[in-house]
């Protein structure tokens, strides 16, 4: 808050202004094919373990 306070006061409402997004995730294909991949494995432990009655 006193980052914003300080903003407005040396630079005016202006200065508050969005600049855009604070990033823009973007995912290749690639690590959007990793990431199915780590899901499926964490699922199939899940249910391993569930059946497990763990």
């Amino acid at each position: 808050m006193e980052r914003r306070r300080r903003a407005r006061h040396e630079g005016g409402m202006e200065s508050l202004r969005s600049a855009g997004p604070a990033n823009s995730a973007t995912v290749t294909d690639d690590q959007f094919t990793v990431l199915e991949g780590n899901s499926a494995r964490a699922r199939r432990r899940t249910a391993s373990l569930t059946n497990a009655g763990l």
